[in-house]
């Protein structure tokens, strides 16, 4: 079902008129628990994800794809004008999650589409 959504809000950030090239898929989980970021693809579009391996000169390789899927771990730093920050579970609005909702919804310029648990909205209407 996340990646069901996951793929209807990227779909929502390309009607707002944001182009495949400029959306980052960025997971709350790191890469090693993050379902998505394991993938080859998400729906129809081929993902384009570390593949945790270096080169010899030290930079990181990718796949080939044309959807961006990281973690909101690596992206930390980046932007991108639409994102989708997804796999957003939490049963407590506590620090960490806090932290992780902030730099995750701060990368977006143009767009956020957020995908989180049923746990993870309750934990934030209690707050709100």
């Amino acid at each position: 079902e996340c990646a069901r959504l996951t793929e209807t809000a990227v779909g929502v950030l390309l009607a707002r008129g944001i182009a495949l090239a400029d959306i980052a898929v960025i997971s709350f989980h790191g890469l090693g628990k993050s379902g998505l970021a394991r993938s080859d693809s998400l729906g129809r579009y081929a993902v384009r994800r570390f593949t945790g391996k270096y080169a010899a000169s030290g930079a990181a390789l990718w796949t080939e794809g044309e959807l961006l899927v990281d973690s909101v771990y690596r992206f930390k730093g980046q932007s991108a004008a639409g994102v989708v920050l997804t796999e957003v579970d939490f049963a407590q609005l506590d620090e960490a999650a806090k932290r992780k909702l902030f730099v995750g919804m701060t990368r977006a310029q143009l767009g956020l589409e957020i995908v989180m648990s049923r746990a993870a909205e309750g934990a934030l209407a209690r707050v709100l």
